[in-house]
């Protein structure tokens, strides 16, 4: 086998070259229609790329790599994959993906700074066309700089010293919407299970509570406000210890998912009933929140809406490189907001005891 034979060899018997006397074109044809190529007619792809499957073709993935700028990675760093958002946003990204050739790598960060920093480094090493991100609470100076290199979207919470297209919920209106909705049920001791405000989402979710009782001329009360890491571990924490207190708040808000398994767990320990004995608003709408007595009341994520558009900021830009990465030549930095809905269900209802604890 000569050298240019084995350049063109995929990891099969099948060549290129194979591929382009069967279809009798040129081989460079079959390599740009593979790679996907702006200039190749997509009538002429699809008979390419139909063509080397019924041939058993198989690229070779890492000349492929060596000859593009890009690879057909596409990075994706959450901090919990555990998180349903999380893993349905990966999901229909993922498929979306694969569709147009594309393979996505998920990474982990479990929220600390120099692992994050390790993903990011990995990912620009592979050459990622795009990568996006939902970033801890203080990522690295290097993280930073890094993600300034390639093209980058931030997802679910934004870091301001990052300049790139940022996907959001409007995280202090679903919070406002759901408070609000405890007050018209009567309720005035209001406690609030959430994430710490050096993320954007928990400073947002805080803020969306706070408004929502001054506007109701209710004094936000440090003794019914719980913040901390956005684990299942802590909102089992501050559950059990809004469950001892005396008085005990009348109803929970609750800023996050793995706070809301944290928080149900702990309620049944305490031999709590929803609304009976408290009232309880969940955030993220899990599957097996349906499930909880009569349904738990839930903040209800646009998760769906979020994960098409992030695929469709991605293949926009990769499909064409050399334009805006957010679709508006005018602006590359668009921040995108998606609203969320509170789904009422039997978790919620009029004060179980008379409120003391709040005033």
């Amino acid at each position: 086998m000569n050298r240019q034979e084995r350049k063109i060899r995929g990891s099969g018997d099948i060549t290129i070259r194979d591929v382009a006397r069967k279809l009798g074109v040129s081989v460079s044809t079959v390599s740009r229609a593979l790679s996907n190529h702006r200039h190749v007619r997509e009538q002429t792809k699809l008979r390419v790329r139909s063509t080397a499957r019924e041939m058993g073709y198989i690229p070779n993935a890492a000349a492929q790599t060596i000859q593009r700028t890009h690879s057909v990675l596409v990075g994706f760093i959450v901090p919990d994959i555990q998180n349903e958002f999380y893993a349905t946003v990966a999901n229909i990204v993922s498929a979306r993906l694969a569709e147009e050739s594309f393979q996505m790598v998920l990474a982990i960060t479990d929220d600390r700074p120099e692992v994050e920093v390790h993903h990011v480094r990995a990912l620009r090493q592979a050459r990622a066309a795009a990568i996006a991100v939902t970033l801890c609470a203080s990522p690295l100076p290097e993280t930073i700089e890094l993600l300034r290199q390639t093209d980058v979207i931030q997802f679910a919470r934004r870091d301001p010293d990052l300049a790139c297209p940022a996907l959001l919920i409007a995280e202090d209106a679903a919070t406002t919407a759901a408070t609000r909705h405890l007050i018209e049920l009567g309720h005035r001791d209001i406690a609030f299970i959430g994430g710490p405000t050096s993320l954007s989402t928990g400073h947002s979710r805080l803020t969306g509570y706070r408004d929502a009782l001054m506007l109701a001329s209710i004094a936000p009360s440090p003794d019914l406000i719980a913040l901390g890491p956005p684990r299942a571990s802590f909102g089992r924490a501050a559950m059990l210890r809004f469950a001892e207190t005396r008085p005990r708040p009348t109803a929970i808000l609750i800023s996050g998912y793995e706070l809301t398994l944290g928080v149900v767990q702990a309620a049944f320990d305490a031999g709590l009933k929803f609304p009976e004995d408290i009232s309880l608003i969940g955030y993220g709408d899990a599957g097996w929140s349906r499930l909880v007595g009569r349904g738990l009341t839930m903040i209800a994520l646009p998760v769906e809406e979020m994960a098409h558009s992030m695929a469709d900021l991605i293949l926009r830009r990769v499909r064409n490189p050399d334009a805006a990465f957010g679709g508006d030549p005018g602006d590359s930095r668009p921040v995108i907001l998606f609203a969320s809905r509170l789904t009422v269900r039997g978790s919620t209802g009029r004060p179980a005891q008379t409120p003391t604890v709040a005033s």
